[in-house]
């Protein structure tokens, strides 16, 4: 009955806890998809199925399936991809990765299936002892799943500390990342404190600053983002983050609007937050001025942007009910 209770509260490591850097842990061998999944997977599978494929086309199916994800494909082919490249660290992770979505579905068949798992990700390394992605989610698992199961938080640690010999800034995060599962939330500080004023790019300052957010530290949170933000070529995420530190904060709600009115000219139509975000910010910092008029004609272009972004909506309700 405790295994069963554990098992059905078992938290499954789909993405680990804290944010990846711009491709620290994503595959090198991986391929950017921009057409729907499905319809490459379709393809894929028909180029297999009729004997006309090349390594790669395995590989981008492994990739595609596990994206969609498509479960029962992803074992299938991630099976005949093995057989085709037993040498492959790519094809034994993308594996591993299908079946950890499989075995999700039933936490249970973890209690038998955590050997092949575990084993394809342990021969990933083998054949490349510096393959991020399987390091990645061996960390996952022992920094996640119930120790009933064989996960380790000590062991997670220890690939932590390996991956740090060939990386020093993936190894560090993925300490982070089993500290934050510990709840050592001041061990999880000191590494980002320590990369944010030693690593290369934005990215490292950016989770700091967001880590602080996260705990409610205002101000120190939009000291970080500002660094960023005075960068020549500024980091767009950090503009906004900073902006909405000022507002969640409730100080100098001026700045804010300014680095609003910064990121609404460095975004793109796809970037996130998008847009509609960005103007809903706004509102709420015209709110915190006490301007209701600017307020309403903010909130309502973050609408006309997204008619169902709910918090604009809301706060625009909140303003018409005024006396």
């Amino acid at each position: 009955m405790n295994a069963l209770i554990a098992a059905t509260a078992m938290i499954c490591w789909q993405a680990l806890a804290i944010p990846a850097f711009a491709g620290q842990d994503k595959d090198q061998d991986s391929v950017q998809i921009s057409q729907d999944p499905t319809v490459v997977r379709d393809r894929l599978i028909a180029k297999i199925d009729a004997g006309q494929a090349d390594d790669a086309d395995y590989l981008r199916l492994q990739e595609v399936c596990n994206q969609i994800p498509d479960i029962d494909h992803g074992v299938a082919y991630g099976r005949k991809a093995l057989a085709r490249l037993p040498k492959s660290a790519a094809a034994h992770w993308r594996l591993a990765v299908s079946l950890r979505h499989k075995l999700n579905r039933n936490q249970m068949e973890w209690l038998n299936g955590k050997g092949e798992y575990l084993k394809l990700l342990e021969e990933a390394i083998t054949l490349d002892p510096q393959y991020l992605p399987a390091y990645w989610e061996l960390i996952g698992f022992h920094a996640n799943a119930p120790s009933f199961i064989g996960a380790s938080k000590a062991k997670a640690h220890q690939y932590a500390d390996a991956m740090t010999g060939f990386n020093r800034v993936a190894g560090m995060r993925a300490k982070a990342s089993v500290y934050l599962q510990e709840d050592k939330l001041d061990a999880v500080e000191a590494i980002y404190r320590e990369l944010a004023q030693t690593a290369d790019g934005p990215e490292p300052r950016y989770e700091y600053a967001m880590f602080l957010l996260d705990r409610q530290r205002y101000r120190e949170a939009a000291a970080q983002l500002k660094v960023n933000a005075a960068e020549p070529e500024p980091h767009a995420p950090s503009v906004y983050q900073a902006a909405r530190a000022h507002v969640l904060g409730q100080f100098e709600a001026a700045q804010a609007i300014e680095l609003l009115d910064r990121y609404l000219e460095l975004a793109d139509g796809d970037a996130r937050p998008s847009a509609a975000d960005a103007w809903n910010r706004k509102g709420d910092a015209f709110a915190l001025l006490g301007d209701a008029e600017r307020a309403a004609a903010c909130y309502r272009r973050a609408l006309s942007l997204e008619p169902d972004h709910a918090s604009a909506a809301s706060a625009l309700a909140k303003l018409d009910q005024r006396p």
